[in-house]
């Protein structure tokens, strides 16, 4: 019974890690039941997703002792927010923040630009970014400082 329970646990924490959507996820269990979720249960865009945040580490020595033997890929740390952007089959483009409140009027300038860098026949995606301030005359990254100064309201 330990075990059962066990593997329940782990379908519903990763089928509410995948949809985090109360409503969503126990509709799906208590009609098909909890077996039925990770076949159920997908990445919906406009549907923001629980970050997975980083696991900290004492040093590269750590880092390069557990990959040893692995494939990896590194990247750089910018000083920003954290963003999704969902692009639904309608066209919608949403952006959401890390606690995964609704940002996209705070940020109408990524949604008016996002059209122009999405490659044609691409319908609906879901994108982990980093939102930074642009200096356009130095074309360099401004301070998070600058980035937070922005207004929170919609239409900015």
């Amino acid at each position: 019974m330990k075990e059962t329970m066990k593997s329940d646990e782990i379908t519903l924490k990763t089928a509410y890690s995948i949809c985090p959507n109360y409503d969503r996820v126990i509709e799906v269990a208590l009609s098909t039941g909890l077996s039925s979720l990770s076949s159920t249960i997908q990445l919906t865009p406009g549907i923001p997703l629980q970050p997975m945040l980083a696991h900290p580490t004492r040093g590269i020595h750590e880092i390069m002792s557990r990959f040893t033997g692995h494939a990896f890929t590194c990247e750089w740390k910018y000083d920003g927010e954290r963003c999704q952007i969902h692009k639904m089959a309608n066209g919608e483009l949403k952006l959401y923040s890390r606690n995964m409140e609704d940002h996209s009027g705070k940020y109408p300038d990524i949604v008016k630009a996002m059209p122009t860098v999405v490659k044609e026949g691409i319908t609906e995606f879901i994108a982990d970014a980093e939102v930074v301030a642009w200096d356009r005359e130095e074309k360099c990254i401004l301070p998070f400082q600058t980035l937070a100064t922005r207004k929170r309201k919609v239409g900015v």
